[in-house]
């Protein structure tokens, strides 16, 4: 297993690894016309060069034996003691085998690098498997939070927050999406 900061010439294989992942875990909890409009907006080409180019987004890519298995991508935020895990998705025939929380350990050691105190995401509150997943990796409900993302569709999310000087658990997640 390998896990390396993309190039552009990844950002392909990360949008096809996001587009699986969406189509497969997210049919039961989002209405296939947002997993569609979300993709778009998020996963286009121009859309991942620009997150790049810009650096709002920094993509890491996990490798096993070569193969494109899962990514994370994260970014500061405007409070200084905070780094946002902004996504994180593994291929579904990987799901259940701690891939998901090496990501996390790894965008974890570049937020204290950067001497962040606290790593903060966002979870659909219907995502039950993934949530369950972040509360035994360490992370807390803060709050929940609805965002209009256009188009007529709301995001209707937890925020939730993992103090980066506390250990991390290893258990492995039972449910199959870990997003």
């Amino acid at each position: 297993m390998e896990i390396r900061k993309a190039h552009p010439t990844d950002l392909p294989i990360i949008a096809s690894l996001a587009r699986l992942t969406w189509r497969h875990c997210y049919p039961s909890i989002v209405d296939r016309g947002q997993i569609e409009y979300m993709l778009a907006q998020r996963y286009s080409p121009e859309a991942m060069l620009a997150s790049v180019a810009s650096g709002q987004l920094t993509y890491e890519l996990l490798t096993v034996d070569g193969e494109p298995t899962a990514f994370a991508a994260h970014s500061p935020t405007p409070l200084p003691s905070e780094h946002k895990l902004q996504q994180l998705y593994v291929r579904p025939e990987w799901q259940d085998r701690g891939l998901g929380r090496q990501l996390i350990h790894h965008v974890s050691a570049i937020a204290r690098a950067a001497a962040k105190s606290t790593l903060v995401l966002t979870v659909n509150r219907r995502n039950l498997q993934a949530i369950e997943s972040y509360l035994r990796s360490g992370f807390v409900i803060r709050e929940s939070a609805d965002f209009d993302i256009g188009n007529g569709f709301v995001m209707e999310d937890y925020v939730m927050t993992r103090r980066l000087d506390v250990p991390p658990l290893s258990q492995p997640s039972p449910y199959p999406c870990e997003s």
